[in-house]
């Protein structure tokens, strides 16, 4: 596991969605209206190039779908929209010291301090969401020997606490290699989805999860293991609340709902269409996404053709029992497992995805500037002393007085003006960012070097690799489609979702 301490890159942009998981800006994004203006429109673009030859849930018709755009249309954070829309989520407790706040309908919610910070001081603490491991060690977890849950290695937990998963195959024999430190992270790993993802107790999960170790996208992961815990709100062991102070208390499907509402998203092929490459590779990611979905509706949709004819009922069965309940709630599936609602789902992952991998509640509503006054790391395991994944901890990096808004850095703060703003406007879907550090270096450049530092659409030197790696991309996609030798190796380490690589080397990931 990586144990270095660093800036953490979180991401925040605007973006619109269906009605149940219409999801809205968390944390500001401090959009100027020309960009906001935009994004709707390419969210429009993302939809509709994608809509009739991709696949979706089987459950949903052709003139359901029809009637499901009118009503993206109509409301204030359809696809359509000018600006986005933040959402507060008043259910979620926040650490002490910490407040949430509506700033206006363009820079949208953020976190405030509601007393002083002294430089250093430990502002807050916060858990995943959902977890997802860091590519660079999804096989370790696939293996066992990092905990599935808080990706720990599991040579530090002691001997007689680990648990390893005890689902059989067919064969009676176990091919999931799942293990956990001790029986907390089993009881926190199985109710928000491994109960789903284990090719034992879900046979069906199978091809999904093989399609993950070739492929191991954080995106995608954590959008499964979002969806699983989703569905296991509808089941005999629900994961545990977030909003409950009760340690025993378990989520229900709308507060579940709720929570995932207020992560800021949008549409994943708008967002990809800002990266220079994108025509290179736009054909290859598309085709892989779309297996990537069908893999994951034979996984762990309820309403999906196949189960339904095995006699799902809108449930998802194992080996003798009921995963998820049936009667699971059809609208929020069609959602789910479409495809505009899955790539809103990526969108929303990439945008939020803290760098190694999971989704914060708290830490997401931070809103960005060059100058910040949090610096967010992983603090180290008092056991182990390797540096937790699932844990972030923010520490102020000057004094913070009462009422002032607190902040991260999305982006290297050591990159030229113009670099920073490009990557903001590409990755995070909003620019250029305005903070008072922006402003003073665009004062000090030249008049004609200040326009050119605000040219986000011309692709520059440093872009030439980006695009380069695009295409090599692309062509082992294809002929991993092609059931060429190419792919066989999958995907490697690297999800080449954009610049994210990039940031993530500068700032020591």
């Amino acid at each position: 596991m990586p144990a270095k301490t660093t800036t953490t890159t979180t991401t925040n942009a605007a973006g619109s969605e269906p009605p149940v998981f219409q999801s809205e800006t968390p944390n500001g994004s401090q959009k100027g209206q020309e960009t906001e203006a935009r994004t709707g429109e390419e969210e429009d673009e993302g939809g509709d190039d994608n809509e009739e030859d991709a696949p979706s849930s089987s459950s949903a018709s052709k003139k359901k779908k029809k009637n499901k755009k009118k009503k993206k249309s109509s409301g204030p954070a359809s696809s359509s929209s000018s600006h986005p829309v933040s959402q507060i989520d008043s259910s979620i407790p926040l650490p002490p010291g910490v407040a949430q706040h509506y700033f206006d309908p363009i820079k949208g919610k953020g976190l405030v301090a509601t007393r002083d910070f002294a430089e250093g001081e430990d502002v807050f603490m916060d858990s995943a969401f959902v977890s997802a491991p860091p590519m660079a060690q999804a096989k370790h977890v696939e293996s066992g020997e990092l905990c599935n849950d808080c990706f720990q290695p599991i040579e530090h937990a002691s001997p007689t606490l680990v648990v390893r998963c005890r689902a059989t195959g067919s064969s009676g024999n176990s091919s999931c290699g799942a293990t956990w430190c001790n029986r907390e992270c089993e009881n926190r790993g199985r109710t928000r989805h491994h109960n789903l993802l284990c090719r034992n107790s879900n046979p069906a999960s199978g091809q999904f999860l093989d399609f993950l170790t070739g492929h191991p996208y954080l995106s995608l992961h954590s959008v499964a293991r979002l969806y699983a815990m989703t569905l296991l709100c509808h089941s005999h062991t629900p994961p545990p609340s977030l909003t409950s102070t009760n340690k025993d208390a378990r989520a229900t499907l709308q507060e579940t709902l709720a929570h995932t509402r207020a992560f800021a998203q949008i549409h994943e092929v708008a967002r990809r269409r800002r990266n220079p490459g994108w025509e290179v590779e736009k054909k290859a990611w598309e085709a892989t996404l779309k297996k990537a979905l069908e893999l994951l509706r034979i996984a762990i949709d309820p309403y999906e053709q196949g189960r339904l004819d095995g006699g799902g009922q809108g449930g998802i069965r194992g080996k003798g029992k009921w995963i998820v309940e049936p009667g699971f709630p059809r609208e929020v599936a069609q959602q789910l497992f479409g495809w505009d609602g899955f790539m809103r789902s990526l969108g929303r992952a990439n945008l939020n995805l803290e760098s190694q991998g999971s989704l914060y509640a708290i830490h997401s509503h931070l809103n960005h500037t060059c100058s910040p006054n949090l610096q967010a790391h992983h603090p180290p395991h008092p056991r182990s002393r390797v540096r937790q994944a699932t844990k972030v901890l923010l520490t102020a990096t000057r004094p913070i007085s009462r009422g002032e808004e607190l902040t991260i850095t999305y982006q290297d703060p050591s990159q030229a003006l113009r670099r920073r703003n490009l990557l903001l406007w590409r990755e995070h879907m909003f620019g250029p960012c305005g903070c008072e550090r922006c402003e003073r270096e665009l004062a000090a450049l030249p008049e004609d070097e200040r326009e050119e530092a605000l040219q986000f659409e011309r692709v520059d030197e440093e872009d030439k690799a980006e695009v380069e790696a695009r295409r090599q991309q692309a062509e082992r996609l294809t002929r991993e489609q092609e059931g060429g030798e190419g792919g066989k190796k999958g995907g490697g380490e690297k999800d080449l979702s954009g610049l994210e690589e990039e940031l993530r080397a500068k700032l020591g990931f």
